[in-house]
């Protein structure tokens, strides 16, 4: 790491124990624009020092919850692990979490971080993760966002300009997402293999409900939420792509949660 890096997150952690002595707010976004204004570099290059990887996880809905179980997931195998716990998931909140973590960073420690929609393409080249987790996206904050499509075509950019050794993690049952990745890319996809966890067809308020391909209209075999499902399109013959990590049994227990079991590759 340059010296100017380490230095800028320095200044940026004052920064931040300052705003929150002050009471303006709990530091959280402070300090990654205080070094992104000192060092616009310094994410690549605090990134670059945790030696165990960064994973970018964003979608519209789930990805703090699934943020949490990743870190928590790592933290169980002896990882030090760097996060966003707070939820402050824009640019500044990545670069807050990154210039907190620097003095313990190295090469067990890892990034796992939620980034907003909107965030993610910015994040990605500020960072340069070593894997993406693209879960899903629905129409919940349009205005913030404005249309699918324009997020997912920017989505779409960011995949296209990634390092190709990234691995990228992708619910293959959202078929927005499945359009995303070009040919050829290293793409580990997930989703649902259990017909009882969704319902026969597609809801009638559903967003994407048409083929990326060729513009015809998607059939459902099965439908978990939304256009979230096992999908297909009879005019050219795309269909959702068979997920290497599956939910095999939902193990639905209403209120009390649920015991799902999960196929795993081997």
């Amino acid at each position: 790491m340059s010296a100017r890096a380490r230095a800028s997150a320095a200044i940026a952690r004052s920064a931040g124990r300052a705003s929150r002595l002050l009471g303006r707010g709990g530091g959280t976004a402070v300090p990654g624009r205080v070094l992104l204004g000192l060092d616009p570099g310094a994410m690549e290059a605090l990134a670059a020092n945790l030696g165990g990887g960064t994973l970018l996880v964003s979608a519209t809905n789930g990805k703090t919850t699934t943020t949490r179980l990743v870190a928590g997931a790592l933290r169980a195998d002896g990882r030090h692990v760097v996060t966003n716990a707070a939820g402050a998931n824009l640019l500044s909140g990545v670069a807050t979490a990154l210039a907190e973590a620097a003095p313990r960073s190295g090469s067990v420690a890892c990034g796992a971080f939620e980034v907003d929609e909107a965030a993610l393409p910015g994040v990605a080249r500020a960072v340069r993760p070593t894997a993406v987790l693209l879960m899903n996206l629905f129409r919940d904050q349009l205005d913030r966002h404005g249309e699918l499509e324009s997020i997912a075509a920017r989505w779409a950019q960011m995949l296209t300009d990634l390092d190709p050794r990234t691995r990228l993690v992708v619910c293959g049952d959202d078929p927005l997402l499945a359009a995303l990745p070009g040919d050829g890319a290293d793409v580990l996809w997930f989703g649902i293999a259990d017909p009882s966890a969704g319902a026969p067809g597609l809801a009638h308020a559903s967003d994407s409900t048409t083929c990326r391909r060729c513009g015809s209209p998607l059939l459902y075999a099965h439908a978990w939420i939304g256009h979230v499902g096992d999908w297909t399109c009879a005019a050219c013959g795309l269909k959702r792509p068979q997920p290497d990590i599956a939910v095999v049994h939902a193990g639905l227990e209403g209120a009390a949660g649920s015991r799902p079991v999960i196929r795993t590759p081997q």
